[in-house]
């Protein structure tokens, strides 16, 4: 029987990269990450060092992106909860 290495990291399934996720939603990456910093995105794993994908949780993130607007002013922008 042989064992899994421990280094290598298996992908969530409900979790998706910020730039997977940039573009399969539509999502510009420097919004993605604003949310996560505000605490409206949730992250399954941070960034271990740099260049390391930061994972999201994926529901997040397309409830987020479904009321995005591009080209909005920040003047002119919705109220967005956090994510409990």
């Amino acid at each position: 029987m042989t064992r899994p290495n421990p280094s290598v990291r298996l992908k969530s399934v409900n979790g998706i990269g910020l730039r997977e996720a940039s573009r399969k939603y539509g999502v510009p990456d420097s919004t993605l990450s604003h949310w996560v910093h505000a605490g409206l995105i949730r992250k399954i794993q941070e960034r271990q060092k740099r260049g390391q994908p930061l994972l999201l949780y994926e529901v997040d993130v397309k409830q987020l992106a479904a009321k995005y607007k591009p080209g909005r002013s920040r003047w002119n922008r919705p109220e967005l909860e956090p994510v409990a």
